[in-house]
C-alpha cells in the first residue's frame, strides 16, 4: 500500500465517522426534544429543576388540558442556567407559548448547593450561536472544541435517559417508594438549622427572567413545588417566610402573574407521595399534576 492509498483510506474513514456521528446525534437530539416537548410548538412551557421533572407529568397534563406542553426542566440547574434555557427556547421557538410555569424553591437564590458542570445539559444545542457563547464561557477550550467536533459526545448518560424517555413516551419518574424512616430521623435533627441565603445577583437574574418571559407575551405561573414538611422545617423559618413574602409580593406587583405555593397544602405531610424529602414519587406526581392542570385551563 502506497502512502497515497493510505491517506485516502483515512479520509474515507473520517468521512464515514463524521457522517455516522451526525446521523446518530440527530436521532438523539430528536428524542431529547421529544422528551422535553419542545419539538411541538407548545402552548405552555414548564421550567424548573429535578423537583419539576419528577413532579409534573407533561403527557398527563396534555391529556387533562388539551394543550401542548413542554417540560424544559433539568436536575441541578440554577437561576443562571434557567435564564439560558428560557432565552434559548424563545430564540428557537418564538410565539407559540402563552403561559410559562416557573418553579421556585428555597435554595434558588443561594450561592451554595449548586450542581457542578450542569452547563453540560446544553451540549446537544451547540449548533445554536447563543448556546455556543454560553458554553464557551463555562467550559475549557479543549472540551468545548471536542463537543463541537464530535456531536455524539454531547449526550452524557443523564441526557441519554431523557432521550429514551422521549422515544418511549413515558414520564421519567418511575419511583414508587415513600419516605424512609431514616430520612425523617435525620431531618428532625436539622430542624431550623439550614440558612437561606438570598443573593441579590440571583434575585436580579430571576427578575430578568420574568421580564424576558413577559417580553415574549407570556403569562407566568410561579409554582413552589412541595417538599416533605420535615425538610421544610430544616430551614430557618424566619428566612423561609421572607422568601415566601418576596415571591408573593413580586407576583402581586406584576400583571398576569400567579403564585401557587404547594407547600401550603396537605401534600407535604404525606410521606407516601415522596421518594425523598424534596422529590415526589409517581403517586405525588399524579396528585400535583391534577392540582396544576385546572390553572392551565383558566390562566
Amino acid at each position: 500500500m502506497n502512502i497515497r492509498t493510505f491517506i485516502w483510506r483515512i479520509v474515507y474513514l473520517l468521512i464515514l465517522f463524521f457522517l455516522l456521528d451526525f446521523l446518530i446525534s440527530s436521532v438523539l437530539l430528536k428524542g431529547l426534544n421529544k422528551c422535553y416537548g419542545i419539538d411541538q410548538k407548545p402552548e405552555i412551557l414548564i421550567n424548573g429543576t429535578s423537583m419539576t421533572m419528577n413532579g409534573l407529568n407533561r403527557i398527563a397534563i396534555e391529556q387533562l388540558t388539551g394543550k401542548k406542553i413542554a417540560n424544559y426542566s433539568h436536575e441541578g440547574v440554577s437561576v443562571d442556567e434557567r435564564y439560558t434555557m428560557i432565552d434559548y427556547f424563545f430564540t428557537e421557538y418564538p410565539k407559540s407559548v402563552k403561559t410559562v410555569i416557573y418553579e421556585v424553591n428555597p435554595v434558588m437564590f443561594s450561592d451554595k448547593d449548586i450542581a457542578e458542570n450542569v452547563y453540560t445539559m446544553f451540549y446537544p444545542y451547540l449548533d445554536s450561536r447563543f448556546v455556543k457563547r454560553y458554553i464557551k464561557e463555562k467550559d475549557g477550550l479543549m472540551d468545548y472544541y471536542i463537543h463541537i467536533i464530535v456531536r455524539t459526545k454531547r449526550f452524557d448518560p443523564r441526557l441519554m435517559r431523557l432521550v429514551v424517555s422521549g422515544y418511549t413516551g413515558r414520564g421519567n419518574n418511575i419511583k414508587t417508594k415513600g419516605i424512609e424512616p431514616a430520612d425523617t430521623d435525620r431531618l428532625g435533627v436539622q430542624k431550623g438549622r439550614v440558612p437561606m441565603v438570598m443573593v441579590p445577583a440571583n434575585i436580579e437574574l430571576f427578575e430578568k427572567t420574568m421580564n424576558l418571559i413577559k417580553l415574549n407575551n407570556s403569562g407566568v405561573i410561579i409554582v413552589m413545588m412541595p417538599m416533605f414538611y420535615l425538610k421544610l422545617q430544616t430551614y430557618d423559618q424566619a428566612e423561609l417566610e421572607e422568601f415566601y413574602n418576596y415571591i408573593e409580593t413580586y407576583c402581586k406587583s406584576k400583571d398576569n402573574t400567579l403564585f401557587i405555593n404547594l407547600n401550603k397544602t396537605g401534600l407535604v405531610r404525606d410521606p407516601n407521595l415522596f421518594s425523598d424529602p424534596i422529590h415526589l414519587n409517581v403517586s405525588g406526581q399524579q396528585r400535583v399534576t391534577e392540582i396544576i392542570s385546572p390553572y392551565l385551563i383558566d390562566h
